[in-house]
């Protein structure tokens, strides 16, 4: 297992939602889904620029 490359406790959280073209539930609106965010609170180091993010689903964290 690697070391982290950044603080997780001082990460930025956001949440993004993002609406869709079904209605799952049939309450008569589209659904949405939630994406949440943690990204680092420090300046990117130059050479991470190069290397693609790392996406985890992880349904019904927290």
């Amino acid at each position: 297992m690697e070391a982290p490359l950044y603080s997780y406790d001082n990460a930025i959280r956001e949440t993004a939602w993002v609406e869709l073209d079904v209605d799952l539930d049939r309450d008569g609106h589209r659904d949405r889904l939630a994406a949440d965010i943690i990204r680092p609170s420090e300046p990117v180091k130059a050479w991470r620029r190069k290397h693609p993010g790392r996406a985890t689903p992880t349904p019904r964290a927290g």
